[in-house]
C-alpha cells in the first residue's frame, strides 16, 4: 500500500511540474465526480482517505472552487468565444477575474501522499476563487452599478445604493478584507454587472499604485461618467449605430481613461476643435457643436472623458478616441488621423497605437 500511495504522490508531481493547469483541471474534475476514480485521473479515490471530508463528500465541500477553476481555465481557452450579453451575473464574471489559476510551489508542498498534495493544491485554488469574490466586492466599492433580473419579464433592474447586500460588498471592497469562500456566497447571488459599466471601470482604474485620493478622484469621475450614460441611455434614439450605443471597445482597449488621466491632462475642446478639421456634413460652429455632445455628437460620447456641464469648467477629451471616431464615420482617413495625433497629441501616440486594428481602420 505505501509503495502505491507513494508512486500516486510521484505521478502527480511528475504533472504538476508538466502542466499546472491540466493538474489543476484534473483535480477539479475529480472534485465534481466527488472523489470516485476515473481512468488517467490520478486524483481519482484520493479524498475517500480523507475523513474530514469523506464525511460530507468532496463535491459538497468543493464543488463551487472546482467549478469556478474548470470554468476559469475554459475562459482562457475560449476568450474570443466568451458571450457577450448586456449583463453578466456575479457568479459568471467571477469566473473570468479569479486571476491565474496555479498550483503551489512544488517545495512547499508535503509529497508524502496524494491526500497531502491534493489538499495544498485545494487549498491555493481557494485561495483563487477567494480572490475572485474580492474583487467583485471592490468593483462594486469603487461604484460599478448591481442589477437584479426579472424572472417573469426577463428585463433589468437598477439595485439601490442603501441594498443591504450592495452595501455589505461596498464594506468589504472599502477595507480591503480579505476572506476565504469555498462555495458562491448567496449576499452575491442574484446580481448582475452590466459589460459596458464593467468595462469602463477596468479603464478607469488600469493605473497601479493608485493613492487614496486619486482612487477618490478617480471613483467622482466614474460615477459621473455612470450617471450621464445611463441617463443617456435611457432615451436614445434606436437610430444610432451600434458603436454609438453600446461599443466599448476605444474604453476597455485603449489605456488611457485610468491611469494615464492621472500622469497627463486630456486636451479641452479647443483644442481638438483647432486640431481636428470639422467635418463638411457640420453647418455649425465646430466647438459650439463639441460643446453638446449628448444633443448633437452621441457618436463623439466615447471620446469625451470630462464634462461638468458647469459653466467656465471645459469638457476634455481623449484625442486618440476621437481620430478613431472620426475615422469610423469617414470624416477622416487613417493617415490623416495618424499625422494629427503625431503632430497634435505626442503624448497620445501610444494610446492611438494600442487601439485595435478595427478602431484605427474605422471599421465597426
Amino acid at each position: 500500500m505505501r509503495s502505491d500511495k507513494n508512486s500516486e504522490a510521484i505521478a502527480v508531481i511528475e504533472l504538476i511540474e508538466r502542466c499546472e493547469q491540466l493538474a489543476c483541471r484534473q483535480l477539479c474534475e475529480s472534485i465534481l465526480d466527488d472523489g470516485q476514480i476515473a481512468a488517467g485521473n490520478p486524483f481519482g479515490g484520493a479524498f475517500r482517505r480523507v475523513d474530514a471530508i469523506a464525511k460530507n463528500g468532496i463535491k459538497g465541500v468543493y464543488g463551487d472552487v472546482a467549478e469556478h477553476v474548470i470554468n476559469a481555465l475554459d475562459l482562457k481557452l475560449k476568450e474570443n468565444d466568451i458571450t457577450r450579453d448586456e449583463y453578466v451575473s456575479l457568479h459568471e464574471y467571477s469566473r473570468g477575474v479569479g486571476g491565474y489559476i496555479s498550483c503551489p510551489p512544488i517545495g512547499k508542498i508535503d509529497k508524502s501522499n496524494i491526500e497531502s498534495i491534493a489538499l495544498s493544491m485545494i487549498n491555493e485554488l481557494v485561495g483563487a476563487f477567494s480572490i475572485s469574490l474580492m474583487n467583485i466586492c471592490n468593483s462594486v466599492y469603487l461604484g460599478a452599478p448591481l442589477y437584479t433580473r426579472n424572472s417573469e419579464t426577463g428585463s433589468f433592474q437598477l439595485v439601490d445604493t442603501s441594498n443591504e447586500n450592495r452595501s455589505f460588498m461596498c464594506s468589504l471592497g472599502k477595507n480591503a478584507i480579505e476572506f476565504r469562500c469555498t462555495i458562491f456566497p448567496s449576499w452575491m447571488s442574484g446580481y448582475y454587472f452590466k459589460r459596458t459599466e464593467i468595462e469602463a471601470q477596468h479603464s478607469f482604474f488600469n493605473g497601479s499604485d493608485l493613492s487614496d485620493q486619486q482612487i477618490e478622484s478617480l471613483r467622482s469621475a466614474y460615477s459621473q461618467f455612470i450617471a450621464e450614460h445611463q441617463e443617456f441611455d435611457s432615451d436614445e434614439d434606436n437610430s444610432l449605430s451600434s458603436i454609438e450605443r453600446t461599443d466599448t471597445r476605444f474604453l476597455s482597449q485603449s489605456n488611457t481613461v485610468g491611469k494615464k488621466i492621472v500622469n497627463k491632462l486630456p486636451p479641452e475642446t479647443k483644442c481638438i476643435a483647432a486640431a481636428f478639421p470639422k467635418p463638411e456634413t457640420i453647418d455649425q460652429d465646430w466647438k459650439k457643436y463639441l460643446s453638446n455632445v449628448r444633443r448633437d455628437a452621441p457618436w463623439l460620447r466615447h471620446a469625451q472623458i470630462e464634462n461638468s456641464g458647469r459653466a467656465g469648467v471645459p469638457a476634455r477629451w481623449l484625442p486618440h478616441i476621437f481620430a478613431a471616431c472620426l475615422v469610423e464615420k469617414k470624416y477622416l482617413s487613417r493617415s490623416q488621423a495618424n499625422k494629427i495625433i503625431r503632430d497634435c497629441f505626442k503624448d497620445w501616440i501610444g494610446d492611438w497605437e494600442n487601439l485595435p486594428q478595427s478602431c484605427r481602420d474605422g471599421n465597426p
